[in-house]
């Protein structure tokens, strides 16, 4: 269908309350399998590049896959640089085709934050590129094996948040209010009113990060009160050993790498379409460029033509 900006997606996914997921295009098999799910459930969808999750595979290389797939698509896709803590990392993703970017100062003192995205914001926008920034601290990690409580993060203050977004122009901001990266220590507790109480003061969508090992209730009530992308990594991730343990042990020494693509694709496919329904994203995207032409196509062509067609 078209590849797109976060702020052209998730201005929608605010405006009638459901979340667009942010999944991560770390091969090939992934954004296959994703995308097919996203296109079949007819849902929008952000595919984002994080250099700490695969290091080794440069954003030059990653990053056109995702653009190329995303603008021949038949729903609307952003591409996004995940979690982009430096400015050369920032241009490399804009120049390598992504439509939006992430800056990270959230381990910044205020001002610095504030100071640092609006330099990103003056150059993304200028570029058409549309700016995620996150303030307050989301404790965790979606590479490490560690157990993070929430009292590790700083939450967002919603004054702060306000002043923020007024100062820097950004079009998402990633808050901080019980999430955490990666594995959560103990039962998740999160802080629903903070979330309410800055999608009110605020006009922009809010992204929460560290959204794995939730419930289906927990996913759903945080989209109520106000988020509207929703990053999602780890669970997915850990969800793929049984799949490669039961290849192994019912292959044996037959067990072959071509095996694996094929499996890969259906895993990301299936967890993926749990994933939307979840976020209540499924057939968001429907009335499309294609329907709308054609629609409008027929109105303005003769019954002769129509006839030809």
């Amino acid at each position: 269908m078209a590849h797109v900006t976060i702020k052209e997606i998730l201005t929608d996914a605010r405006k009638r309350q459901y979340a667009i997921p942010t999944l991560a295009g770390i091969n090939l098999e992934a954004i296959i399998g994703i995308v097919k799910a996203a296109e079949e459930k007819k849902s929008p969808l952000i595919l984002c590049y994080n250099q700490q999750l695969t290091p080794q595979i440069p954003i030059e290389i990653s990053m056109p896959v995702m653009v190329s797939i995303a603008k021949s698509a038949k729903i609307p896709i952003a591409t996004i640089l995940d979690h982009g803590s430096d400015f050369s990392l920032i241009m490399r993703s804009i120049h390598s085709g992504s439509s939006s970017v992430m800056f990270d100062g959230s381990g910044l003192p205020f001002d610095e934050n504030v100071a640092r995205t609006k330099e990103v914001v003056k150059v993304a926008h200028a570029l058409g590129v549309s700016v995620e920034a996150e303030l307050g601290g989301v404790g965790g990690s979606a590479v490490e094996a560690v157990e993070t409580a929430a009292t590790e993060s700083v939450f967002t203050d919603p004054e702060q948040a306000k002043k923020f977004v007024e100062l820097t122009d950004v079009d998402c901001l990633a808050i901080s209010f019980g999430n955490v990266h990666g594995k959560y220590k103990g039962t998740p507790n999160l802080d629903h009113e903070r979330v309410k109480k800055i999608f009110s003061i605020i006009e922009v969508p809010l992204g929460m990060h560290g959204a794995s090992g939730l419930t289906e209730y927990d996913y759903k009530s945080v989209i109520k009160c106000g988020i509207s992308k929703l990053n999602y990594f780890s669970s997915m991730c850990r969800g793929t050993y049984p799949m490669l343990k039961n290849l192994v042990e019912n292959s044996g020494e037959d067990v072959f790498c071509l095996n694996l693509i094929s499996m890969s694709i259906d895993f990301w496919y299936r967890e993926t379409k749990q994933l939307l329904d979840i976020c209540m994203c499924s057939k968001k995207a429907q009335g499309d460029s294609g329907d709308n032409f054609i629609k409008n196509l027929s109105e303005i062509i003769s019954d002769a033509i129509k006839k030809q067609i």
